[in-house]
């Protein structure tokens, strides 16, 4: 990422929020609490009741979070410009020559003062752009998705949905003995999904068939229901500029 003259900083983020909760189906939405890094927690109890579970209950209970992020793991490295928090991608899995550089504005989605910057290239066959990138951020894009922009280079509508969805899990710490993290990586190589990490506390997984996700899961069940652990569909909110 080019970075213009300013005040740049590197900082860990210690902080966490988790809104909403809802099952794979519409509606069911509870409530929103916070991360609390020093506890070692949140400051309420989780009102959900649909755990991450296997087999055939997946379809119907797999829990999903929104605003999760803001993050609570440690090992995820932000770049501080003037006071704004950038989200970069540093291995795009769809890299080309002739990608555009975006931002997308993350305050609609309860992240004031963070922008994260995408990847895009020229759609040949509609007026648009492509995502070449698997958001870690912003809510209601996946990879492919056509979007468009305004004159500062910014996101601002969606004009096409892929039929993608993303599933990101994010990783507190300390790690517990049991890290799924290598697990995780092993179940989404075998399935063929696609995958970007951001630092290692956190990764964006690219899911063009829920079908599939069954071993990925499994790989992380165990943390998911300990809380060490946590995750969502980056569709579980539309996307917004306001």
């Amino acid at each position: 990422m080019a970075v213009a003259d300013g005040n740049v900083s590197g900082r860990r983020l210690h902080a966490g929020y988790q809104s909403e909760c809802t099952g794979l189906k519409i509606g069911d939405v509870k409530s929103p609490r916070w991360y609390c890094p020093g506890a070692g927690g949140f400051n309420s109890v989780d009102t959900a009741d649909d755990a991450l579970v296997g087999g055939a209950a997946a379809g119907r209970s797999v829990a999903r979070r929104t605003s999760i992020f803001s993050p609570v793991a440690e090992e995820i490295l932000q770049v501080i410009i003037d006071g704004v928090t950038y989200v970069s991608h540093e291995e795009p899995v769809r890299r080309s020559e002739g990608n555009y550089v975006a931002m997308v504005n993350l305050a609609p989605f309860d992240l004031v003062g963070m922008l994260e910057q995408i990847l895009l290239r020229k759609s040949a066959e509609f007026d648009g752009y492509e995502v070449c990138c698997i958001p870690f951020y912003v809510y209601g894009l996946a990879l492919g998705d056509l979007v468009g922009m305004n004159d500062s280079d910014v996101v601002d509508r969606v004009i096409g949905r892929s039929g993608r969805r993303v599933l990101r899990v994010l990783f507190t710490e300390p790690r517990p003995a049991m890290d799924s993290r290598s697990a995780l990586r092993d179940a989404a190589d075998s399935a063929g999904l696609l995958c970007e990490w951001n630092g290692d506390g956190m990764v964006a997984i690219d899911v063009p068939d829920i079908a599939v996700m069954q071993p990925v899961f499994d790989s992380v069940h165990g943390e998911i229901q300990n809380g060490t652990a946590f995750w969502e569909w980056s569709d579980s909110r539309d996307f917004r500029t306001a």
